[in-house]
């Protein structure tokens, strides 16, 4: 996508309603001391980030203890995907972990998606986004089918087709700012996030989330005809 139509799906998607409101005000109040020491993660903190989700009426069923639990055990994990970012992101690239960038977060997402009574998708993408704010990008339904993406909405989809293909859009994205102003990539994200909103950062992939909400979810035709 043109860096012009990111932020006019963002302007959008922070025109639509109050679902913007939710996302700053759990980013805000949650402990990061926390998620940074698994060992100390209580309940109540992991109830915050499933109330977090719901709020977007995922009406997810996720059990705490179990979350608790799987944020414990993927923590080595995280740790090594923190560093990577949506635009540089390379599905074959090897970690210290054993397997590729992309397996790790296959094992990732399965973990959490199955930390309740049902298969948490849409759910299990917008709490490893609140994890990993720099590389993951939340889906819904509408917004999967969006991208090609109809009866493999999981791990295995998410990992290998959902991330490799909105990384592409990021670095579409990166790479028409820089031929219109130049600069580096780290720097085009930084100042994309400055246009979009010049009180607070927005990483790339809420920019890329609102987008894909306006344009898949809500289906507005402004970003269709553009």
């Amino acid at each position: 996508m043109h860096w012009r139509g990111l932020l006019k799906g963002s302007e959008l998607y922070r025109c639509s309603g109050s679902w913007d409101r939710f996302y700053w005000e759990y980013m805000a109040s949650r402990d990061i001391s926390q998620w940074e020491r698994p060992q100390r993660l209580t309940e109540h903190e992991v109830r915050q980030l499933i109330h977090f989700v719901n709020q977007w009426a995922t009406r997810s069923r996720f059990d705490p203890e179990k979350l608790r639990r799987a944020y414990v055990e993927v923590f080595p994990v995280l740790g090594a995907l923190k560093g990577i970012n949506l635009y540089d992101l390379r599905p074959c690239q090897p970690m210290g972990q054993p397997g590729t960038v992309l397996e790790q977060m296959k094992t990732v997402f399965e973990t959490v998606a199955n930390c309740s009574e049902r298969y948490e998708s849409t759910g299990a993408s917008k709490i490893l986004h609140t994890w990993l704010p720099h590389l993951c990008v939340m889906w819904d339904a509408a917004i999967a089918a969006g991208y090609g993406i109809y009866n493999d909405r999981n791990a295995e989809g998410y990992s290998t087709k959902f991330l490799p293909r909105v990384s592409y859009e990021a670095s579409e994205a990166l790479q028409t700012y820089i031929a219109d102003n130049g600069r580096t990539r780290a720097d085009a994200a930084g100042a994309l996030s400055k246009l979009a909103d010049d009180r607070r950062f927005r990483p790339l992939t809420k920019l890329i989330d609102e987008y894909n909400y306006v344009k898949y979810t809500l289906s507005r035709p402004e970003l269709w005809c553009s």
